[in-house]
Parts: C-alpha cells; structure tokens; sequence
C-alpha cells in the first residue's frame, strides 16, 4: 500500500486507527499559528512519508493532519506514501523523496521544488515547524 490517497484510507489499519482515536482529538495547535498557516500554505503541496508500524508515525500523523484540517489544507494537495520496516515504497513507487527517518512531512511548492521538511518529532510543535519552514 505505498501511495495512500485519502487519510481516511489509513485509518481501517488497526494501529493507525487506535492512534488517530487517541491523538487527533487529544491534539490542541496552537491557535494564532493557525492563523498564519492558512493563507501561508495556499499553492503548497505536502507529502507524508510513513510507516504504519512506526511509533513515532503513529503518534504524529494524526496530530499533523489536525494541524493542516485547522489550517484548511486540502487533501488533494497532499500525497502520504506508506513504506515498510525497510522503509521501502515497494516496487511500483518510481519517485520517492530521499530520507532516512520516518516520518517525514515535505513541504513543497507546486512546481515541486522543497521548502523543508519535519522529520521524525518537530523541534517546537508540529504547527510552529510548519510555520517557520513557510518563512524561512
């Protein structure tokens, strides 16, 4: 399952889904940094790499993807690619951004050129990283 197109599509895993009970709601960003998301991340793409079996992923996923719904992100600008405990794609995925820890939420331009990356556990919270990749 290397390209995941909709979040919910996650969630029938039953790891994924115990983790998105638990942190999604749990999860309180930051609401002024919100403020500055949304209009920020206008004409953004971003792309999740992840493996369901991951800790870590299971921990951030559902907290970033409070933090983007809040925003108003739309889903159609975001790819989530599952990787297994190799942290490979599998076969069929041609194009994988390079990284060694997971997860990772690549923000990028639509011309697909990166602005940064979170990798693993954000350095402040999930929505003060995004927000300073933005800015930088």
């Amino acid at each position: 399952m290397p390209y995941i197109h909709h979040p919910d599509d996650l969630f029938s895993i039953p790891d994924m889904q115990a983790s998105y009970i638990a942190e999604y709601p749990a999860y309180r960003p930051e609401a002024v940094i919100i403020e500055h998301l949304h209009p920020l991340l206008l004409n953004k793409k971003i792309t999740i790499i992840l493996g369901t079996w991951c800790s870590d992923c299971q921990r951030e996923l559902p907290r970033f993807l409070k933090v983007i719904d809040h925003a108003g992100f739309p889903y159609d600008q975001l790819t989530i690619i599952s990787v297994d405990q190799e942290k490979s794609p599998g076969e069929e995925m041609k194009e994988v951004p390079n990284f060694t820890r997971i997860p990772v939420f690549i923000l990028t331009n639509t011309d697909g050129s990166e602005l940064g990356r979170i990798t693993e556990i954000p350095e402040i919270s999930l929505e003060h990283d995004l927000l300073a990749l933005i800015k930088k």
